[in-house]
C-alpha cells in the first residue's frame, strides 16, 4: 500500500520471491517466470472507490495481495503454500479481489488436459484517489487496525517460534526487530522528511520483493497527527505546541551546582571503584 506519488517499477527479469514466513529460503521456483509472458501490469493503480479498498484491506485479503506483489503471477497452489493456508480457503477471497478489480486471471493449460489459472495484482503498488472525507477517514481507520493487527500476529508468532532477537545479544548476532513509539512536535518541513524516510523504506522493502533473498520480513508504519478527545466539552483538540522553556539565571547556578557535586572528591572515589 502506497500513499506517496511513486512507486518503483516492476523488473521483467526472471526474480525468486521470498520463502515461506518463518524461513530464508525462496519461493517455489517458476512463480514469476509462469507469467511472464503476460503484459507487464501498470506500475500503480489509483484507487477511488472505496468498496473496493474495503475488500482489499481485510487481513486475509491484504496478505494475498502483498504475496502476489511479491511473486508475481503464481497458480493458487503456489500462493497457498507461501501463505501455509489451505488453497480452498483462498478462492473466496481471490474472486472478491477480482471483482473489485485488483487482481486478474488467465487460464492456461499445463502438461496433459488439465488447466489451471495464473493470478496477478493489477499493479505494482496502490496508491490512494478517493477524498478525506468522512467515509475516508473511516476507511483509514479500518485500514490501520488490521494492518497493525498483522504486525501483532507476526511479532506473536516469530515469539513463539523464539525467532525475535533484540536486547542483550550474543557478539555476532544482529538484532532483526524493531519497534518505535515517539512523540514530537513536526514542522510541515518535518512532516515531509519523516514521509520521505518512510518512502525509503518501503523502497527498500520492495526491493526485497524483487529479489525474493533473505528471510520474509513484514513492516507496517504510521506518522499521524495526535488529537486530544477528552478536552473540556467534549470537542477535539489538537495537541498545542509546546513553548521552548527560557534559560534562566537560576537554571545556570543549578547545572554548576550539579557540575560541583559530581566533581565532588566523593562521586570521584565512586566512580574509581565503579571503573574497577
Amino acid at each position: 500500500m502506497n500513499d506517496h506519488a511513486h512507486a518503483p517499477k516492476r523488473r521483467t527479469t526472471k526474480a525468486r520471491p521470498a520463502g515461506p514466513a518463518g524461513n530464508g529460503s525462496k519461493l517455489a521456483a517458476g512463480a514469476r517466470s509462469a507469467g511472464s509472458s503476460q503484459p507487464h501490469a501498470p506500475n500503480l493503480h489509483r484507487l477511488k472507490d472505496i468498496k473496493a479498498f474495503s475488500v482489499l484491506i481485510a487481513p486475509i485479503r491484504i496478505e494475498i495481495a502483498e504475496m502476489l506483489r511479491c511473486m508475481g503471477p503464481c497458480t493458487m497452489s503456489q500462493l497457498a503454500q507461501q501463505l501455509a493456508r489451505p488453497a480452498d480457503t483462498l478462492y473466496r477471497h481471490m474472486r472478491m479481489l477480482e471483482k473489485a478489480g485488483l487482481v486478474t486471471s488467465t487460464t492456461i493449460r499445463q502438461a496433459g488436459k488439465r488447466s489451471e489459472a495464473m493470478y496477478q495484482f493489477v499493479a505494482d503498488d496502490i496508491t490512494l484517489g478517493f477524498p478525506p472525507d468522512r467515509k475516508g477517514q473511516a476507511a483509514l481507520l479500518g485500514m490501520s487496525n488490521n494492518f497493525f493487527r498483522a504486525a501483532t500476529k507476526a511479532i506473536k508468532d516469530s515469539a513463539g517460534a523464539q525467532r525475535l532477537r533484540f536486547g542483550d545479544l550474543p557478539p555476532g548476532v544482529a538484532p532483526n526487530l524493531s519497534i518505535l513509539y515517539e512523540l514530537g512536535w513536526l514542522t510541515p518541513d518535518g512532516v515531509r522528511r519523516a514521509r520521505a524516510l518512510l518512502a525509503e523504506l518501503k523502497q527498500l522493502l520492495d526491493e526485497g520483493k524483487r529479489s525474493g533473498q533473505g528471510e520474509l520480513f513484514l513492516s507496517v508504519a504510521a506518522l499521524t497527527p495526535v488529537t486530544r478527545t477528552h478536552t473540556r466539552g467534549g470537542k477535539p483538540a489538537m495537541a498545542t505546541q509546546r513553548t521552548p522553556r527560557r534559560s534562566t539565571a537560576r537554571d545556570g547556578q543549578r547545572d554548576t551546582q550539579r557540575e560541583t557535586q559530581h566533581d565532588s572528591p566523593r562521586d570521584s572515589q565512586r566512580d574509581s571503584q565503579r571503573d574497577v
